[in-house]
């Protein structure tokens, strides 16, 4: 049974009550606030050995924790507002909570997201961030939102988390001596300090139709935007983002591999209507058109228009590779 199977399963057409505005099935439940505002909210939870390397170093599993959970804020165009974490410890080690807190402090600044509370406990190690956003309730994102003929868009590069992964499994505290500007280093920065996209999601407010954070691998997560939209895609393979530094370590199949199945991205998809192609194409973010909604259900794969199958899936939350994102209910 895959996490959306079970999802399905047991925990949609819970009861809500009169001021939920959304609930089981986005990146955020909606909860209303007033007339204009609705109040974002999102749980993430991160497993050692299954969402990061076992001895992965604390900074990197705050950033990582925060990040991730951070990125549901930014895919629904939300403000943030704070966050509450939860945490399971084997023992309570100063050094490293020391270390943890002071990276989960940091970034806490940086995006705006200021800790209001939460839980420890012992146990194996995990956490759990719940985050908490604002967004105007006439113009919040929701995977529903796409229509047949609109354009398919992403931001920034795709693949490089996944491509980091084998690297951060083989050894999680190594640098492999690539420098600071080898291609290695892009990549493992990538994994090691995802950044959300919020200023991006709060731009997009009113340009795009629908958008979901890519947490799961491009095919799976525009999967579950079609899904909730009733809408098919087709998705140009030449038109994908990818790094220099991804190419200069992997073969191109393994680059387009990396690009269309691997988590850990946090960038945005989203949808957007054709007349806007102009003014998406001079935005102050790095934003890539890879394709189109069409009429059905299916997801198609062209290469230089010749219909490719796809080769896999996404990120499977209770199968047998470790790494990846945990995007909870």
């Amino acid at each position: 049974m895959t996490e959306f199977e079970l999802i399905q399963r047991f925990f949609t057409g819970m009861p809500k009550g009169a001021d939920v505005a959304l609930g089981v099935g986005d990146d955020c439940a909606l909860v209303r606030l007033n007339d204009q505002d609705h109040l974002a909210i999102s749980t993430d939870t991160l497993v050692e050995g299954r969402h990061f390397p076992e001895h992965y170093p604390p900074g990197w599993i705050a950033a990582r924790a925060l990040g991730a959970a951070a990125s549901d804020l930014a895919a629904m165009g939300a403000t943030p507002v704070g966050c509450l974490l939860a945490l399971t410890l084997p023992q309570a080690d100063s050094e490293w909570l020391s270390q943890f807190s002071e990276a989960f402090r940091s970034c806490a600044e940086r995006w705006s997201i200021p800790l209001l509370g939460g839980d420890t406990t012992g146990g194996r190690l995990q956490l759990t961030v719940t985050v908490l956003g604002r967004v105007d309730v006439s113009r919040v994102l929701l995977r529903s939102g796409a229509s047949a003929g609109e354009d398919l868009w992403v931001s920034g590069k795709l693949g490089e988390a996944a491509g980091a992964l084998k690297y951060r499994l083989a050894d999680p505290e190594s640098r492999y001596d690539f420098g600071e500007q080898g291609p290695i280093s892009r990549l493992l920065d990538r994994y090691d300090m995802p950044a959300p996209r919020l200023a991006l999601g709060q731009w997009l407010l009113g340009r795009a139709s629908a958008a979901i954070d890519i947490s799961d691998g491009l095919v799976a997560d525009v999967g579950h935007l079609c899904r909730l939209s009733g809408v098919g895609a087709e998705i140009q393979l030449e038109s994908l983002p990818v790094s220099e530094s991804l190419s200069l370590l992997y073969s191109p199949h393994d680059v387009e591999k990396h690009a269309l199945y691997g988590g850990d991205d946090y960038e945005l998809c989203f949808s957007a209507p054709v007349h806007l192609r102009g003014e998406l194409s001079r935005a102050p973010y790095q934003l890539s058109r890879i394709g189109h909604l069409t009429v059905g259900h299916e997801l198609i794969l062209r290469r230089e228009g010749k219909a490719v199958k796809p080769s896999g899936s996404g990120f499977d939350h209770f199968g047998l590779v470790p790494g990846g994102h945990c995007d909870v209910i």
